[in-house]
């Protein structure tokens, strides 16, 4: 196996500070701004340094919070050096990737694969056991059940829908760990690592940062994920805003942004869906809100956690249910709080599938994961929240931006 690279300046004292304007793949600023569905709010008395990404079809951005400009620079580089490598190995969409060689096999030989797209499985077939199936990385054949040729919805038939059920399942891909190969039993079956693979690049890229003695980041992806290491100097976590409208997909929050032109991140092309898109009471018992939250805003407080977010924010697309094989009965939006931003990325889709009665049991017996849902109930748009998932941060803790 081919091992990371991670090239370190030799005298960090003489790193040659960074010029303070984006350009190119690299750019950095002095404050934290927001990413789509998660987002960040601006934390005072930090020098910060932002710097942003375009990999995996979406924006990556990481915020360090300290230390010399040049030498952030160059630690961030790094990150998304290993962010590129990781794609490499693990996008459906690139013919030479470790999951498009496994998906090109179906049905025969095993495929010896990276560690990258080998851990990455493992984590994908363990979560899908802990969440009895909910989370299904294999899901491919059913969710093309669901669109004609030309990616539009469909309503598949009965006989259909069985068919594909037939070709699913993380449970049935086999794993050697000893020869580090990948096989696909039966032909029809394919892997798709999007609705776990930005979570574990954000995961790897907090090990890089570690590597480099960086304490205090934010790492985040366009919309779906975010991953606190540390805390700013000074604070409790990093501010970070979840929040949604009533009958919109969720939209980056634009504040403190002027130091830079924004690029429209590119559609996230995975997960569960059936179209491309995309007080805190630790016992996991839930708290329901007024009905205004089918518009609502707040901020928690992150340290050493994942963030994840899913949402059914554009009319007539759904996440399936691999149970069923049919649309989820689930809620109209989910937050997943967890120990990583991989596993924070699969509980957030489990989280969309699962009925909101399952998702509290589910927090129950999994202290160190929550949830935030807003749900449909008869008396309008509600938020429940279970298990560990942060209570709002007060104003004197979070300042908004």
């Amino acid at each position: 196996m081919a091992n990371r690279q991670t090239t370190k300046p030799a005298d960090r004292q003489t790193a040659r500070p960074a010029d303070r304007q984006t350009g190119g793949s690299v750019g950095s600023v002095g404050s934290v701004g927001s990413v789509g569905s998660v987002g960040s709010a601006k934390p005072a008395d930090a020098a910060l340094h932002r710097f942003f990404h375009e990999a995996m079809a979406t924006r990556f951005e990481i915020v360090i919070a300290g230390g010399r400009p040049g030498y952030a620079r160059q630690a961030a580089q790094a990150v998304f050096e290993e962010v590129d490598r990781l794609e490499g190995n693990l996008s459906r969409f690139l013919e030479t990737s470790d999951v498009s060689r496994i998906n090109a096999l179906a049905g025969g030989e095993p495929v010896r694969v990276g560690m990258p797209a080998f851990e990455c499985l493992r984590l994908a077939r363990q979560m899908h056991a802990e969440t009895g199936g909910v989370f299904d990385a294999a899901i491919g054949p059913l969710v093309r059940c669901w669109r004609t040729d030309a990616g539009k919805p469909r309503t598949p038939a009965a006989e259909e829908i069985a068919k594909a059920r037939a070709l699913i399942g993380m449970n049935r891909v086999e794993l050697d760990e000893k020869n580090f190969t990948v096989r696909l039993p039966v032909a029809g079956m394919c892997i798709d690592l999007g609705g776990i693979g930005k979570g574990y690049a954000l995961d790897k890229g907090a090990e890089i940062l570690r590597e480099w003695d960086i304490e205090a980041a934010l790492l985040s992806t366009g919309g779906s994920s975010i991953l606190a290491l540390g805390a700013p100097p000074g604070k409790e976590g990093w501010p970070v805003s979840v929040g949604a409208g009533a009958d919109q997909p969720d939209q980056p929050d634009r504040s403190d942004r002027s130091d830079r032109s924004d690029r429209p991140d590119q559609p996230d092309r995975s997960d569960q869906s059936d179209q491309s898109d995309r007080s805190d009471k630790s016992d996991g018992s839930d708290r329901s809100e007024a009905p205004e939250a089918s518009r609502f805003r707040e901020i928690i407080l992150l340290k050493n956690r994942g963030l994840g977010a899913s949402g059914t924010g554009v009319k007539g697309k759904h996440i399936l249910d691999p149970r069923t094989g049919y649309p989820a009965q689930g809620p109209v939006r989910a937050w997943a709080c967890a120990p990583s931003a991989a596993v924070a990325d699969a509980l957030s889709t489990a989280f969309m599938v699962m009925k909101p009665e399952e998702t509290e049991a589910w927090c129950r017996k999994h202290r160190d994961a929550g949830a935030l849902l807003l749900c449909e109930t008869p008396a309008g748009r509600k938020l429940r929240r279970h298990g560990s998932f942060p209570a709002a941060a007060k104003p004197d803790r979070a300042p908004s931006s």
